[in-house]
């Protein structure tokens, strides 16, 4: 047994129920509800204070499905002054219509984090489409600038080709004319002798 400051009364003493209350008030708590066969069971009391946050205020917990002795350890390591009692059918009506109210907001959350993830993957589905579309013009104009380019230089290699064997053919034909007008200028010469 623990000896120190009971967590209900305050009192220095022996702590018996999970070493933060003392037996009196156990047993206190014992002849109030020991005997009562409930299974909702209603904690009133004022929750802990958080550090830098305003004084809590006063609630009822409500505590569904649990037996008295489950109750009482939660009685006992409750940090402020509290109580226990039974659960009334009104309370547990409340209850189950909170419970209702909360699973429709969950769901309902749930339906649009659904729709919401709907559209963003649509969105990154469209922008991905789009994406894609982009880089197939791009390439496409790329693949025709290419095309175009190897066309313009096969152009420009056929055109100086040609000047090139335009250039030979007159070169031949100024290579012709001046050995005709070399062998007319040889034959006239030859048949006009100056002596």
């Amino acid at each position: 047994m623990v000896t120190a400051c009971c967590n209900k009364c305050h009192r220095f003493t022996e702590l018996v129920l999970a070493e933060l209350v003392c037996e009196e008030c156990s047993d206190g708590l014992d002849k109030l509800w020991g005997k009562c066969d409930a299974a909702d069971w209603v904690l009133i009391g004022v929750p802990a204070r958080s550090w830098g946050s305003p004084p809590p205020r006063a609630g009822h917990f409500l505590h569904r499905n649990t037996s008295y002795a489950e109750v009482k350890a939660r009685w006992a390591s409750w940090p402020n002054p509290c109580e226990i009692r039974p659960a009334s059918s009104e309370e547990i009506a409340s209850d189950e219509e909170r419970s209702q109210r909360e699973h429709a907001a969950r769901l309902a959350a749930e339906e649009e984090r659904s729709r919401t993830e709907d559209a963003r993957l649509r969105a990154t589905e469209e922008e991905r489409s789009r994406v894609e579309a982009e880089y197939s013009r791009t390439n496409e104009a790329w693949r025709l600038a290419v095309l175009e380019r190897e066309r313009t230089k096969g152009r420009k290699a056929f055109f100086e080709g040609v000047a090139r064997v335009g250039a030979v053919v007159v070169g031949v034909a100024l290579l012709t004319l001046g050995l005709w007008a070399l062998i007319s200028g040889l034959h006239w010469v030859w048949t006009h002798p100056l002596f």
